[in-house]
């Protein structure tokens, strides 16, 4: 867990999700957050941002799976 929470669970995948599925995932929450929510779309930016940011590296994504566990 990255910050208190789980990186594939912000980003609504599975931990087995290929690299396109995570890509995709961020996109459609980035977007729907960004209309559903306003007020607090800077809060989950945040978190979608960082989910992102490690998941879809490969090696930051080994090092938190491996840490995970």
């Amino acid at each position: 867990m990255v910050g208190g929470f789980d990186l594939y669970e912000e980003l609504q995948v599975h931990p087995a999700a290929r690299q396109e599925v995570v890509q995709a995932a961020f996109e459609v929450l980035r977007e729907r957050l960004i209309v559903d929510d306003p007020v607090d779309a800077p809060r989950r930016l945040a978190r979608l941002n960082e989910a992102h940011r490690v998941l879809g590296d490969r090696e930051l994504r080994a090092a938190y799976d491996a840490d995970r566990d």
